[in-house]
């Protein structure tokens, strides 16, 4: 009798304990040569069996059988072959009608001549577990999404803790990205110039794993991570955002200014072979137009300065120009003339607190009514899902409102999200401007040329 030798182990985690196909292989070949087997071919694959047509090796070998090339099949156990009923249908139809005529395991053999509903409960028993694998897996998952964690891989800068099974910060990684993070918020800089720092400057490189990683951020990757909720605070599971407990790197307010602006450039690329410290901030006070730079090389002992102008040629003042240390020397005074003291940054934030408590009492109600909102739209939500289990809907409809409900969750907790946010955001606009006159001069003397670029920047949007 002619077999067909078939080896499989899933990738998936539901058959982690199963043997390896080294093992299986191993173990049949001696069972081959011990009985006096004819084994014509050896098939092995890493599918997972719960889908039918989805193993190219099966394919082959239910080929093999119908064509006569084959009478039997050698495997380690049933739910090597089928975990799926459709499948397993074939198989013992196969049986049945004499196309094959064993199924042999280590530990018996299936027959013809047996009694169908042996095959039939094994098989059944193998596609029952991936049934209950499955419900297990969905009630885990909507556990975690109750509870914020979200139920997938960890994001770059973030890490799966194995042993709380939560979703913490991966430490220096963390770091940088909220850095490459603040960058974009002040505006300063293009997604690819940051990304670009992250790499260069700041030597970031992506979390290692068993087959990529430890290399420099890819510009497709920074902007996934600069268009992704998560780094806010959120995430999105199954047409829903849901407020999560692992540690946000911006804040959700920050997080939409930077898609407005993104949304803003796409389409719009421009190169620069130089990258000066103030273009694209300073406009020209005749004209309007903007100022560029350009580098002009010294003789013999000057050196190299960046010289500023109007872009506009026609304008009366478009010859003049002046250079990048003089130009700063004037930014010194500018930054001089708004600087604060510590006394008044106190008195500043005495009454900051006072208005904040006012301020909470007003917003308090409207709080309220959104958790309230919330609730009874989940409650709503619940509702329609028991009535499509129990068939009281039917699936278009279902899947209709659904998606509203959906939308109409996300929604809500996103605005939850923007109440809580809006008093914060007031106190570290605040803070951040009393911060900002009190230590603006001393960085800009002291930073490099991206800071910098940043004080100018925020100097000229508040002047």
């Amino acid at each position: 009798m002619r077999y067909v030798l078939y080896a499989r182990k899933s990738s998936e985690s539901e058959e982690r304990q199963i043997q390896s196909i080294d093992d299986q292989l191993r173990i049949l070949k001696q069972i081959a040569q011990e009985r006096g087997f004819d084994v014509v071919e050896e098939i092995t694959e890493s599918k997972s069996a719960k889908a039918p047509g989805e193993r190219p090796g099966f394919d082959r070998m239910i080929q093999l059988l119908e064509k006569g090339q084959a009478d039997g099949i050698l495997c380690w156990s049933v739910n090597r072959l089928t975990r799926n009923p459709i499948d397993a249908g074939r198989l013992s139809w196969m049986l049945q009608t004499g196309k094959l005529q064993v199924i042999q395991t280590p530990e018996k053999p299936y027959l013809p001549t047996d009694n169908v509903l042996i095959f039939s409960v094994e098989t059944g028993v193998a596609n029952q577990y991936i049934l209950d694998l499955q419900k297990a897996v969905r009630r885990g998952t909507e556990s975690k999404l109750q509870k914020g964690w979200f139920p997938h891989r960890a994001p770059e800068g973030y890490r799966n803790n194995l042993q709380t099974h939560v979703i913490e910060a991966d430490g220096d990684r963390f770091v940088l990205l909220q850095r490459a993070w603040r960058l974009l918020i002040a505006g300063t800089h293009t997604p690819a110039r940051v990304i670009e720092i992250l790499n260069d400057e700041w030597g970031y490189r992506t979390r290692p794993s068993i087959k990529t990683g430890n290399k420099k951020l890819s510009r497709s990757a920074g902007y996934r991570i600069f268009t992704s909720v998560f780094y806010a605070g959120y995430f999105k599971h199954g047409g829903q955002v849901y407020r999560g407990q692992h540690p946000a790197m911006i804040t959700l307010s920050e997080f939409e200014a930077v898609q407005r602006r993104l949304n803003g450039q796409r389409g719009k690329t421009h190169y620069h072979k130089n990258h000066f410290a103030y273009t694209g901030l300073i406009h020209c006070g005749r004209c309007g137009r903007a100022v560029t730079a350009e580098l002009q090389k010294g003789r013999l002992k000057r050196g190299n300065w960046v010289y500023y102008h109007c872009a506009n040629p026609q304008c009366p003042d478009g010859r003049r120009s002046i250079r990048e240390d003089v130009l700063e020397t004037r930014l010194d005074a500018c930054l001089a003339q708004i600087t604060i003291g510590e006394e008044f940054k106190q008195i500043v934030n005495e009454a900051l607190e006072r208005w904040v408590r006012e301020e909470f009492g007003a917003q308090e109600t409207q709080y309220d009514q959104q958790l309230h909102d919330l609730s009874e739209r989940e409650k709503m939500f619940d509702e329609l899902l028991e009535m499509r289990l129990r068939h009281q809907v039917e699936d278009a409809l279902f899947q209709v409102k659904r998606r509203q409900m959906e939308a109409a969750i996300s929604a809500l907790r996103l605005a939850i999200g923007r109440t809580q946010e809006r008093l914060d955001r007031t106190r570290r606009v605040i803070e951040s401007a009393l911060e900002f006159r009190l230590r603006a001069r001393e960085k800009f003397l002291l930073g490099d040329v991206d800071k910098r670029r940043e004080i100018a920047k925020r100097r000229f949007e508040n002047s």
